[in-house]
């Protein structure tokens, strides 16, 4: 059981291989209703094959994904399934909810998974922001 309660949001912010183009982008287990560029306040750490998010003032690009709210209870379940989040002590992230801004500058609430042990989170992962200003992760390439 997922606990998804009426007044939870019904989208995902994703800023790793759930996105479009990434590796688990075929894991969703329904279509989005729409999907939007966005970026949320917090540090971006590049753990290899996948990233981490952990607190900080930085700005990390992601996406929403908005789901339809019959179907979120049913992809949550399927996502802290992936992202290894059990409501234990032992979990790899944690679920909770955040703000995120999309490019017409519109604040929305948004599920999404923080890196749960912070403390194992190397300093020398931690992604810089580009020349626009947004950290980003992608597994595609060296553009990581």
């Amino acid at each position: 059981m997922t606990g998804v309660d009426h007044a939870d949001p019904a989208a995902l912010f994703v800023y790793g291989t759930l996105k479009r183009g990434e590796c688990r982008e075929l894991c969703w287990p329904h279509p989005p209703l729409e999907v939007r560029h966005a970026v949320v306040t917090a540090a971006l750490y590049d753990l290899g094959l996948y990233p981490a998010l952990g607190e900080g003032e930085d700005r990390v690009e992601g996406e929403i994904w908005y789901l339809s709210p019959s179907q979120m209870e049913s992809t949550l379940a399927v996502l802290d399934e992936i992202e290894c989040y059990h409501r234990a002590e032992t979990d790899l992230y944690v679920r909770r909810i955040i703000e995120c801004v999309d490019q017409q500058g519109q604040t929305h609430r948004a599920f999404t998974y923080f890196y749960a042990p912070t403390q194992t989170l190397p300093p020398e992962g931690r992604v810089a922001p580009g020349a626009d200003g947004l950290c980003r992760w992608s597994g595609r390439g060296p553009q990581r």
